[in-house]
């Protein structure tokens, strides 16, 4: 039900001006003197900090959103001139004067800037670059395809959401952002790796998203470091080749720093890791416990008389 004018005025007083040529209005709750205009008057109720929430709630449905936004803008404009009138001065509005006091003057200034920021949406070039940037780590973190900045749904959704924000082009997540993120997680994992003194080595082969034969090493400090993977193609998974890739990983960052290799329990795996603790005597080598209990309980399930009880579950 829509409010009436009656209403607005049960929380404003009439007023004059101090010349008296003017008749103006005061809100009772703020003080804050005011041109009489029903929908300024309105909007005050809502925007105002001293107004109870209880009052506010009246006038709900007569939110911004439903105000036109040239009356909006210029109700805008003349809330924010009122934020910086010093105590005792006055200002036209309208045909009409008004002076806000001096206590109110910060609060209204905030409480104004704030309102224009939802229309008005502006943005510097290194805040763009910035969220560019935590755009494209979000997309690699999750492994979201880059195709979702060519989906109308999510550009409409970043549209709403920040309407100066330009979303990366599919091309630039997939090759420069990628390559400056690419970039900035080695740094942080090389100073790591350089900082630590005792490491060690895990590998294990798998397949990618293509269904390619990749083997991953990760190096463990305080926390796990994931430092490469190797695309073996078609090469063979030997003994003498698993060898020296391991080879390659110690040597980059110093064997003398290592002290274990873990891998899975395949026999080519132990083959290879047997040659490097060969080469580097200090290492000592075993089998991933994960792995091992993995396997051990795949062949207990294998027994007769555990798939027996099974099927009396």
């Amino acid at each position: 039900m829509v409010k009436s004018k009656t209403e607005i005025w049960h929380y404003y007083e009439e007023s004059e001006n101090e010349n008296k040529k003017t008749s103006c209005v005061k809100c009772k709750f703020c003080k804050n003197e005011y041109a009489k205009n029903a929908t300024r008057m309105r909007l005050h109720l809502l925007h105002c900090i001293h107004v109870p929430d209880a009052v506010k709630s009246k006038f709900r449905q007569y939110n911004v959103e439903s105000t036109p936004r040239v009356l909006l803008h210029s109700q805008l404009r003349n809330e924010i001139d009122t934020s910086t009138v010093k105590n005792d001065s006055a200002i036209s509005d309208r045909g009409g004067l008004f002076k806000t006091p001096k206590s109110y003057t910060t609060t209204t200034k905030s409480h104004s800037s704030s309102i224009m920021a939802t229309f008005f949406d502006g943005m510097k070039e290194d805040e763009h670059t910035e969220l560019k940037v935590l755009f494209a780590r979000a997309i690699y973190a999750s492994c979201t395809p880059f195709s979702i900045v060519e989906n109308n749904e999510w550009q409409m959704f970043f549209k709403k959401l920040r309407p100066s924000f330009v979303l990366p082009t599919r091309y630039l997540l997939a090759n420069r952002l990628l390559n400056d993120e690419y970039d900035r997680v080695q740094v942080q994992v090389e100073e790591k790796l350089r900082q630590s003194e005792n490491l060690s080595l895990q590998c294990d082969g798998w397949s990618n998203l293509r269904n390619e034969s990749v083997i991953n090493f990760i190096i463990t400090t305080s926390d796990p470091l994931f430092v490469k993977t190797v695309l073996t193609k078609t090469e063979r998974h030997t003994g003498d080749y698993l060898e020296s890739i391991i080879t390659d990983v110690l040597e980059a960052y110093g064997p003398e720093k290592f002290m274990a290799i873990v891998t899975d329990n395949a026999s080519n795996m132990k083959k290879g890791t047997k040659q490097c603790t060969a080469k580097y005597p200090h290492l000592i080598s075993y089998g991933c416990l994960a792995h091992t209990l993995h396997l051990l309980c795949h062949d207990v399930l294998k027994l007769e008389s555990v798939r027996r009880q099974l099927l009396k579950i």
